[in-house]
């Protein structure tokens, strides 16, 4: 494989919990333990021993970089019809590009990699989650289940049968849906797309609302957007009640969401410096 002409096989994934004192950095075909103080240099050049730079910036928690061999399941002719078809429409996107859903991709391949299950239908079901975007917002799920039915393209790697199960299962991943999705690809894909960086889910509830209502005052948007957090991933919440396959780095996103959306004046503040950062914010 050539890991400099292909970005998409440098995953940046995040895990919550690491092993005190060792974090591994995977490459294809072999494993790679480093020192933090190794990662920290790694981390700091965006660079893997041996095999150049690499271009995605990661924007999570306790992030680690590792380029991990979860695509040794998946036909190869499938990831390049998919890489070279499909995946490129994000970037018409704005909230959910590219970056996005290879992150989707790595936590869903990853999650199924010990599980018995089609790896292909996995990833097809992760690549196409989101496309319906393209058309509609709010009922994108259902358009990504026509556009995954109506691809001439994938009945070169599917029967009738499992295109019907990718449909299914992108049509079943929002956590708006009511009650469980219909297959196991629907719930690994569904727990793979809740987001896991407390800072992007302020800055995507943030801007969400400042596009849902132009006219509402900075603390108007904050206020919209921190409720909107506590309904879903609060204890309870109905995104976080979608997670079927929890890993320590949800829980802890979860814990965090908890604690910093309790009180409507502390979030408020936290926000407007979160704001500042990110060069953004209404002016009252």
């Amino acid at each position: 494989m050539d890991i400099n002409s292909n970005k998409r096989r440098l995953l940046l994934l995040s895990f919550g919990a690491h092993s005190a004192g060792v974090i591994p950095v995977l490459i294809p075909n072999t494993e790679v333990k480093t020192s933090r103080a190794d990662y920290t240099a790694l981390r700091e050049t965006r660079k893997v021993p041996n095999y150049g730079k690499i271009t995605r910036k990661s924007d999570f928690f306790f992030a680690i970089i590792i380029c991990m061999n979860i695509f040794s399941d998946v036909n190869p002719e499938l990831v390049k019809y998919v890489e070279s078809t499909i995946l490129p429409k994000y970037q018409q996107l704005s909230g959910h590009t590219g970056d996005h859903i290879d992150k989707v991709i790595s936590r869903s391949l990853t999650t199924a990699k010990d599980m018995d299950v089609n790896k292909d239908i996995v990833y097809a079901t992760a690549a196409y989650h989101d496309l319906g975007r393209l058309v509609d917002d709010d009922t994108h799920q259902i358009e990504s289940g026509k556009m995954v039915r109506k691809d001439e393209g994938l009945k070169k790697f599917f029967s009738e049968e499992e295109i019907e199960i990718i449909a299914q299962a992108v049509e079943d991943h929002r956590a708006s849906l009511k009650g469980d999705p219909r297959s196991i690809y629907g719930k690994i894909v569904s727990s793979a797309d809740r987001n896991m960086s407390v800072d992007d889910m302020m800055a995507r509830s943030y801007d969400y609302a400042r596009h849902l209502h132009p006219d509402f005052t900075d603390d108007e948007v904050i206020e919209e957007a921190r409720i909107h957090l506590r309904e879903k991933f609060a204890p309870g919440g109905y995104g976080a009640k979608k997670v079927y396959f929890p890993t320590a780095e949800h829980i802890a996103c979860f814990k965090l969401i908890d604690e910093y959306t309790k009180d409507p004046l502390e979030y408020r503040a936290r926000v407007k410096e979160f704001n500042k950062k990110r060069g953004l914010g209404k002016e009252e």
